[in-house]
C-alpha cells in the first residue's frame, strides 16, 4: 500500500475582500518525523540498482527467511524491505499484504541510518512515529525491530524487520539473532549481484564473440568463424564417414571496379555478391567472407562432382552483379577453386582442405579467371 503525502488545496491568485475565517481551514495532520538521509545516499542507491531486485517477483529464498524469523520470534509480521529513492519496496513478507510504503512514512528508512538493530517497543509513545499513519491507522503498527541489509561494499540498502500490533520487549540477544537472519538475506542479495554480473559478462562475451564471427559488411560468417565451422564439419564428416568440400571464390577485376566506381559502390557490390552466392547453397551449407573480395563455402555431404555443380552456379550468379556501366568496366566474373575429400577413406585435416582449395583458386586465376578448378584430396 502506497502512503501519499497530505493533500493541500491550492491558494487562489486573487484574494477576496472578505477572506474565509482561518477556523474553516483544516490543518494538515502530522505524518511523523522524516528519517535522516544517509550520508552515502548516492552510493547506496547505486548499490541497490546493481542488485536488480526492485520490482521483481517473489523468491523462495527471501520468503523462507521471513517465515523462519517470524516463527522464531513469534511475530505476526515480517518483511524484507528495500529502501529506494522515494519508497520502501517489499521483497518478501509474512502477515502483511502491502507491496510498498512511501519512504516518508517507512520505519525502515530510519533503520538504515545506523548499522545496529532499530527497536521501537511502542511506536505510540515515540515522537518519531506516534503520528505516523502506519501507527495511527491500519495496520496500526506498535512494535518494530529492523536490522539493516548490507551490500557487499557496505551500503545499507534495506532491512529485515519484525512488526507487531502490540508493544513488546526486544533485548540484546534478540537483536543478535535478528542480525543473523538479516545476514542471510544480505548474502542472498550479494549473491544476486554476483550472479547478475556473471550473466552480464557471459552475454557481453557472447555478443563480442558473435560480432567477431560475423562479417560486418556482408553479414556472412567471418574468416574466424569459417575456420571453426570447417573444423566442426570435418569432425562430423569423420563420424558419419561422409564427403566434405570447401569452395573458394575470388572476384575477377574487383580492384578495377572499386577504382572506377569508388569505395561505396565496391561495398555494395560485395553485399550483392554475398546475397547471390547465398542463394546457390543448400540450407545446411556455410558461406563466409574471408578477405576483401574472397568468399569461402563449406559444402557438407557433397563429393567433388556435386560441389563442382555448386561452383558452376556460383560463377553464373556472380556474372553481371556489377553491370550497369559496361562502358566503364568489363562485366564482373569470378575464379573458383574447389577441394573435396571423402572422410570415409582418408583423414585430411581442415588445413589441408584450405590449402587445396587455395591452390585450385590460384590455378583458376592463372588461366584467365571466370572458371572453376576442382581437386580431390588423395587417399
Amino acid at each position: 500500500m502506497e502512503m501519499s503525502e497530505p493533500f493541500l488545496p491550492a491558494v487562489a491568485r486573487s484574494q477576496p475582500r472578505a477572506p474565509a475565517p482561518v477556523a474553516r481551514l483544516r490543518p494538515a495532520q502530522p505524518r511523523g518525523v522524516p528519517a535522516p538521509m544517509p550520508l552515502d545516499e548516492f552510493a547506496r542507491l547505486g548499490a541497490l540498482e546493481r542488485m536488480r531486485v526492485l520490482d521483481t517477483t517473489r523468491e523462495e529464498a527471501y520468503d523462507r527467511v521471513v517465515l523462519l524469523a517470524t516463527a522464531h520470534f513469534r511475530a505476526p509480521i515480517g518483511l524484507v524491505t528495500l529502501v529506494d529513492e522515494d519508497r520502501s519496496w517489499i521483497k518478501a513478507s509474512a502477515g502483511l499484504a502491502a507491496a510498498q510504503f512511501g519512504r516518508s512514512v517507512s520505519f525502515c528508512a530510519h533503520a538504515i541510518a545506523g548499522r545496529e538493530t532499530l527497536v521501537i517497543t511502542d511506536a505510540r509513545k515515540d515522537p518519531r512515529f506516534a503520528t505516523n499513519p502506519l501507527v495511527a491507522e491500519e495496520p496500526r503498527i506498535v512494535f518494530y525491530a529492523g536490522h539493516p541489509l548490507e551490500a557487499a561494499t557496505g551500503e545499507r540498502v534495506g532491512t529485515l524487520s519484525l512488526m507487531d500490533t502490540e508493544p513488546r520487549d526486544f533485548g540484546p540477544d534478540d537483536c543478535r539473532q535478528l542480525a543473523a537472519f538479516a545476514a542471510i538475506v544480505s548474502d542472498a542479495l550479494q549473491f544476486r549481484v554476483e550472479r547478475e554480473s556473471h550473466r552480464t559478462l557471459i552475454e557481453d562475451y557472447a555478443l563480442a564473440r558473435r560480432e567477431r564471427q560475423i562479417d560486418s559488411l556482408t553479414r556472412l560468417w567471418s574468416e574466424r568463424a569459417m575456420g571453426d565451422i570447417l573444423a566442426r564439419e570435418r569432425t562430423r564428416a569423420l563420424r558419419l564417414r561422409s564427403p566434405l568440400s570447401l569452395i573458394a571464390v575470388d572476384l575477377d577485376g574487383f580492384r578495377r571496379f572499386q577504382e572506377v566506381r569508388g569505395q561505396g559502390a565496391g561495398d555494395e557490390l560485395l553485399r550483392e555478391v554475398a546475397r547471390r552466392l547465398r542463394r546457390t547453397l543448400r540450407a545446411y551449407d556455410f558461406l563466409g567472407r574471408v578477405g576483401g573480395d574472397e568468399f569461402r563455402a563449406v559444402i557438407c555431404h557433397a563429393n567433388r562432382d556435386e560441389s563442382q555443380l555448386i561452383a558452376q552456379r556460383m560463377l553464373r550468379v556472380v556474372a553481371g552483379a556489377g553491370s550497369g556501366n559496361a562502358d566503364e568496366i568489363e562485366s564482373l566474373t569470378a575464379s573458383v577453386g574447389v577441394a573435396s575429400c571423402h572422410f570415409g577413406k582418408q583423414r585430411h585435416g581442415p588445413t589441408a582442405l584450405v590449402h587445396a582449395a587455395g591452390e585450385a583458386l590460384e590455378r583458376a586465376r592463372a588461366t584467365g579467371g571466370n572458371r572453376t578448378v576442382s581437386v580431390e584430396l588423395a587417399e
